[in-house]
């Protein structure tokens, strides 16, 4: 399933706001069951070979992929970097921190699942004549940025909840959140170095990611200045952050 149709089910979802407010455990639950679940089958395949087929095939790559979860963690991005005035922004900001959350438990799957496929295939891979040096260092380069941009969402995720949120304050919290910058920078260079690697690059894939990441990048750099210009610090706009 692609980028797109992820996209899609995010955009679809993002339409009814009180929705996800009034049934966010709910919601909470569901993606911890699909993250599971995931997992699960993964770790059989990579045991047994066993492989699904079909639509459930694709939707299960889009989760273990980690690609559903970045069609969650693009609105909770642009969140922060539209026009404050526009409705579809406070509608956005409204459930950003529900979305993150969505988008932290869903790339879970993902994460745990390479972790384990990583340390399986490092030693060989490294070790293999077949792969060029090159190939080894983007591969070695991919997975330890994904590593890092796992680790490092792993407190923005935690704190994206209102309860830990009000216990450790607000300058901490935002302190906190200022790392999700750089998650966003990790993930793209992963996704980055991954279609790079592919034998056929998917240019299209490329361009959307690029697309994308760096539209929200001149954004929220636009933003910054403008803020700063009327005298107002920005403020810092995490994966959980509701103004």
């Amino acid at each position: 399933m692609s980028l797109l149709y992820c996209l899609l089910i995010a955009a679809l979802l993002c339409q009814f706001p009180k929705f996800i407010q009034h049934n966010r455990i709910a919601l909470y639950t569901l993606a911890t069951i699909i993250t599971t679940v995931v997992t699960i089958y993964e770790l059989i395949r990579l045991i047994t070979g066993y492989q699904l087929e079909g639509f459930v095939r694709e939707l299960e790559r889009a989760v273990s992929h980690g690609v559903l979860s970045i069609a969650f963690f693009i609105p909770v991005m642009f969140a922060g970097a539209l026009n404050n005035r526009w409705s579809y922004t406070r509608r956005l900001k409204s459930i950003r921190s529900p979305l993150a959350i969505i988008a932290s438990i869903l790339m879970l799957a993902h994460g745990l699942v390479y972790l384990v496929r990583f340390l399986v295939r490092v030693s060989s891979m490294l070790s293999s004549d077949e792969a060029t040096i090159l190939r080894k260092t983007i591969y070695l380069g991919y997975s330890l940025i994904g590593i890092v941009a796992f680790v490092l969402m792993i407190p923005l995720f935690i704190t994206s909840f209102r309860k830990v949120r009000s216990r450790i304050g607000g300058p901490k919290w935002r302190k906190i959140q200022r790392w999700a910058y750089l998650f966003y920078l990790l993930t793209y260079l992963h996704v980055l170095l991954i279609l790079i690697m592919d034998k056929d690059t998917d240019w299209l894939r490329l361009m959307l990611y690029t697309g994308i990441f760096g539209s929200y990048t001149i954004l929220r750099l636009m933003k910054y200045r403008e803020t700063n210009a009327v005298g107002q610090p920005g403020r810092a706009k995490g994966l959980g952050a509701v103004e």
